[in-house]
């Protein structure tokens, strides 16, 4: 291979690793999220971050989505259960279930990177890598991911389906006594 086409190459092979940079990173501790097929079995709500106003400042809170009822959503940290005025947030982001970003993004730099041999072809191949690639793994990053900047009402009904209790906190069940799951903390 030419020094040009060397060059060529490690300039495409940089831009895909550059493209990846802005993928969306999962907020949820490894584990927490089951994988797409176990979703629907999963008993346990989404992983939910939220940026909220609290008073004149700007707090964050992460934890298991439990409910939202009453104009409130209510977020199972590893502490403690809290609960938020919907009013009061300003970005809400609702993690369903694990992703695989770093398949995606690994098979896009070897494919690139497997081109080196395919000499002038590469200056075809390589690029047609990287333009099914990167749009690949951007798309599979926010896959199971719902986010919304000053989510509505309606935003936040439709997004409840993925908490533990989407129709609320039942009679009979004490919200303190609610734990998260246990391999949160493997």
């Amino acid at each position: 291979m030419s020094n040009i086409e060397s060059r060529v190459l490690m300039m495409l092979i940089a831009s895909a690793l550059m493209g990846f940079v802005g993928c969306a990173s999962v907020q949820a501790p490894h584990g927490y999220l089951p994988d797409a097929s176990g979703e629907q079995e999963d008993v346990y709500g989404g992983w939910i971050t939220l940026e909220y106003s609290a008073g004149n400042s700007v707090e964050t809170a992460d934890g298991e989505f439990i409910a939202f009822r009453d104009s409130s959503v209510y977020v199972l940290t590893e502490f403690r259960l809290i609960r938020i005025p919907s009013k009061d947030v300003r970005k809400a982001n609702v993690e369903i279930y694990s992703k695989n970003t770093l398949m995606f993004a690994l098979w896009t730099v070897a494919g690139t990177a497997s081109t080196a041999t395919q000499g002038w072809y590469s200056l075809i191949s390589a690029p047609l890598w990287l333009l099914t690639g990167i749009p690949s793994t951007v798309s599979e990053s926010m896959d199971g991911r719902l986010e919304r900047e000053n989510p509505s009402t309606s935003w936040w009904l439709s997004a409840s389906k993925f908490s533990r209790f989407p129709q609320g906190i039942p009679k009979g069940i004490d919200p303190d006594n609610l734990v998260l799951k246990k391999h949160r903390y493997e």
